[in-house]
């Protein structure tokens, strides 16, 4: 009896589903057939639902005529309405109400206005944006260094560097990997010091930085960070010495050392995947084994060994003698990732 009664909830639970889909698709069928003053209307009535398919279908018209009432929809009490005008709108014209919804009593606005700002304004919109570092809410924080580093103005760069002492760790997250973007030498030392910050990704994100910037100042942190317990961190150095290029050669005999933790695959590591967008990686026993398919399908691990061979040949030619003698060490990885790295020299 208990079986039939939990059948009959299923059932019943399914069609009043499939009852709602056919009603929202009647719905949205309506929106798309009503004309261009029938949804400026509908935008003054309605509920949140009804209100943010106009809204949606207002934005999929590019009609140049839904500016002026999208932006009057940013009045409207509900903060979801206020959200989904501001990213429907689009153009210089509406930076302005876009701008002025940064101090919004919403936060989920104020995040919101913080990307659209960014997108319509460009380099006109950093020092509104800039000001939302400061914000109470940590999207809003996180929405605003996320936005600088897409603008890519260096006058961002100073109060990026403050955030990375932002209480939140997303927020520091997100001002690491800007500064990166940025490309300005000023982040150099701070990003050092974030490094030797506890959280992990924003150790990555640090790395990832450095890697981008290509300045020596940060050999020294990246060689002890090649002795991290962590495989990501590690593979993360290597691709950072390798970006730096000929003036990492202090860390030729670090690195030769991490070739000793291969293996016969070269996975990409996740720091090394903005520079060298990953390939297909063909692994010999895929075909026979099912579980091994399975396995190739998912993100590989990071490798630290191949990234210190492909760091090692970027270190040009002072690291072809100590490569020269690797060839000659007792274990195979070294010897086989040794071999790897030579012919990657002047290639």
């Amino acid at each position: 009896m208990r079986k039939l009664k939990k059948a009959f909830w299923f059932a019943g639970a399914g069609a009043v589903a499939i009852a709602l889909l056919i009603v929202s698709a009647q719905c949205e069928r309506q929106t798309y057939e009503m004309s261009h003053e029938d949804l400026v209307a509908a935008l003054h009535k309605g509920n949140r639902s009804r209100k943010y398919r106009v809204i949606s279908e207002l934005a999929a018209r590019r009609d140049k005529r839904a500016v002026k009432p999208l932006i009057a929809a940013l009045k409207d009490p509900n903060p979801s309405v206020r959200s989904g005008a501001i990213g429907a709108l689009a153009g210089k014209e509406a930076a302005e109400p876009i701008a002025a919804a940064l101090t919004d009593t919403s936060n989920r606005v104020r995040a919101t206005a913080v990307r659209a700002l960014a997108s319509v304004a460009g380099k006109e919109a950093v020092e509104p944006i800039t000001a939302a570092l400061t914000d109470t809410d940590r999207s809003v924080r996180m929405a605003a260094a996320r936005a600088l580093g897409t603008i890519g103005d260096r006058r961002a760069v100073g109060p990026l560097i403050g955030a990375l002492k932002d209480p939140d760790l997303t927020v520091r997250w997100a001002a690491a990997n800007a500064l990166g973007t940025l490309g300005d030498t000023r982040a150099i030392e701070p990003l050092i010091a974030a490094i030797k910050d506890k959280p992990m990704m924003l150790r990555l994100a640090a790395i990832t930085a450095l890697a981008n910037l290509r300045d020596k100042r940060a050999v020294g942190l990246l060689i002890e960070v090649l002795r991290d317990k962590r495989a990501d961190l590690r593979a993360g150095a290597a691709t950072a010495l390798g970006r730096i290029g000929p003036a990492a050669e202090d860390a030729i005999d670090p690195l030769i050392e991490i070739l000793a933790e291969g293996s016969t695959d070269l996975p990409v590591n996740p720091v090394e995947q903005r520079f060298n967008p990953p390939k297909v990686i063909a692994r010999k026993a895929a075909v026979a084994a099912p579980a091994r398919q399975a396995s190739a399908m998912r993100p590989p691990p990071p490798n630290p060994a191949a990234c210190a061979a492909r760091a090692l040949a970027a270190t040009g030619k002072a690291a072809v003698e100590p490569l020269i003698a690797a060839l000659k060490d007792k274990r195979t990885a070294v010897r086989g990732y040794a071999v790897t790295a030579v012919s990657g020299i002047g290639g």
